[in-house]
């Protein structure tokens, strides 16, 4: 695990912030639990992530890092393409 400063998402990124992205390529750190990562298959994992990225679970090209943790609480950084968030989001 890398020893590296961050801050931990607690909300997630808007629209205007998705679009504002090189590429669309989007990144920021969240906190999962060991109990979701036991509770759940890797789909319904990469679904969480998005949701608590993006806000929906259009976030496509997942890749995932470790950077800390507290407690019973993994923090990762993602990264992510929110391209089809943004399409989705045009729609409504």
């Amino acid at each position: 695990m890398k020893n590296e400063t961050y801050i931990l998402q607690r909300v997630p990124l808007t629209i205007e912030e998705q679009k504002k992205a090189e590429g669309y390529n989007v990144s920021g750190v969240i906190a999962v639990s060991i109990g979701e990562l036991i509770k759940h298959d890797r789909e319904e994992i990469l679904d969480i992530i998005s949701n608590r990225l993006i806000g929906n679970e259009f976030l496509t090209g997942i890749f995932y890092d470790i950077v800390g943790y507290k407690d019973n609480t993994i923090h990762l950084k993602i990264t992510g393409n929110a391209f089809e968030s943004i399409l989705q989001n045009k729609t409504k």
